[in-house]
């Protein structure tokens, strides 16, 4: 038997579309919950532990709802705590880090990955993290862009 309950997705924008997009197209099945905290946006230039505490929060709100699964897809949000969050909840939560990660890793075809970020990712250093777990031979150059959320929210629209 299935289970029947929902997938909650949250961003704190709506960049987030681009996981629920694909999540839909994988999944056409499923029920999901997406969650934007434009009440905070962005996320990128706040202290990792603030993201951290206002992302816990939703996966709190997200969890009385029943859902399944958490996909947080908020690439600031799942560096500032991802780890913490699977700690903390019984529920299964995924990020976006180590996808996209995965995904450069294998990608690149001169050995060079670059992360373009907020500043709140570029200085967790997940993403240098992530892809050197996936091919430790690749160089991750990294790059803060303050102006990126915005960019992202406005061709997500």
């Amino acid at each position: 038997m299935s289970d029947s309950r929902p997938i909650g997705v949250f961003d704190s924008g709506v960049g987030g579309l681009t996981v629920l997009l694909e999540l839909r197209r994988q999944l056409p099945s499923e029920r999901v919950i997406y969650l934007a905290d434009l009440a905070h946006f962005p996320y990128g230039p706040r202290p990792q532990t603030e993201v951290r505490e206002l992302m816990l929060g939703i996966i709190a709100m997200l969890g009385d709802m029943d859902t399944k699964l958490v996909v947080i897809a908020c690439n600031t949000a799942s560096a500032a705590g991802l780890h913490v969050a699977r700690e903390r909840f019984d529920i299964p939560i995924v990020g976006v880090i180590a996808p996209g990660a995965q995904a450069a890793a294998t990608a690149t075809r001169n050995g060079k990955v670059a992360v373009i970020s907020t500043e709140g990712t570029l200085r967790s250093q997940e993403y240098l993290h992530a892809v050197k777990e996936a091919n430790p031979g690749v160089t991750v150059l990294s790059r803060a862009a303050p102006e990126l959320v915005d960019i992202v929210d406005r061709f997500s629209r």
